[in-house]
């Protein structure tokens, strides 16, 4: 029997690292990005069967790319089905100069292609009986900081419909999960290699473990829950941010 998953924001960051730590754990893989030479690239790194698919999940997914999702989950061979919704950008900019248009990306980006990848993979998966949603959101959806009122808004939005849709699909036994990361290094943030070593010694300095997050972390963290057909956990909002939501 076959365990898979359906990863979006998978051709780089965490959403890449996610699809590698998966693939050593035997999962096959629908990873899914814009960027179809980067996902070819993320394709490469994984050890287990692993489709490519690329979309926007910003706009109303077309019928093509639903189908392929209903595809890839349409195997009576499969017993377990999880859905990890990574895809997401950020912006920092002051909120008297950000404009409407802007909040609609953030919407867009990280909240709104979520729910469209939910809504495509409930139906396609009916028929499997073990499955969980992953959603990636951020430590800035449960304590912002200045300049982000449009990203910690809607990463707070998806932190609170993770409780609404773990409520609604516990009666199917259905656990909806959330990981909000704290810092970690990924090709989002402009720090992302640097080399300048006061920036970096100042970046670990303020995380109480003494550093900033890799990729891997979360990808651990991930792996922690799918790799629990019968999980007990739902509606939580794990943060993994090296303790940094606890310094006041």
């Amino acid at each position: 029997m076959d365990k898979v998953a359906v990863i979006s924001g998978a051709s780089s960051g965490i959403g890449q690292e996610i699809a590698i730590e998966l693939s050593k754990h035997g999962f096959k893989l629908l990873i899914l990005g814009r960027n179809l030479e980067r996902l070819e690239k993320t394709k490469s790194q994984l050890q287990s069967e692993a489709q490519c698919l690329t979309g926007d999940l910003s706009l109303d997914l077309s019928d093509a790319f639903k189908a392929q999702i209903t595809g890839f989950l349409s195997s009576s061979s499969i017993e377990q089905a999880v859905l990890i919704n990574n895809a997401g950008s950020v912006k920092r900019e002051t909120f008297v100069k950000t404009e409407i248009k802007d909040w609609e990306h953030a919407l867009n980006h990280n909240l709104y292609s979520a729910l469209r990848l939910t809504q495509c993979f409930l139906p396609a998966s009916k028929h499997i009986k073990s499955k969980q949603i992953l959603n990636i959101s951020s430590t800035l959806g449960i304590r912002p900081i200045e300049d982000t009122s449009a990203y910690s808004a809607a990463k707070a939005a998806m932190c609170n419909w993770t409780e609404c849709l773990a409520l609604e699909l516990a009666p199917e036994n259905i656990p909806v999960n959330c990981i909000c990361p704290g810092l970690v290094e990924t090709p989002i943030h402009p720090f992302f290699k640097t080399q300048d070593k006061a920036q970096r010694n100042e970046l670990n300095g303020i995380q109480p473990l003494g550093r900033m997050g890799r990729v891997q972390d979360i990808a651990q963290s991930v792996r922690h829950f799918v790799e629990q057909k019968d999980l007990w956990i739902t509606g939580v909002k794990l943060p993994v941010d090296g303790g940094i939501l606890l310094k006041s």
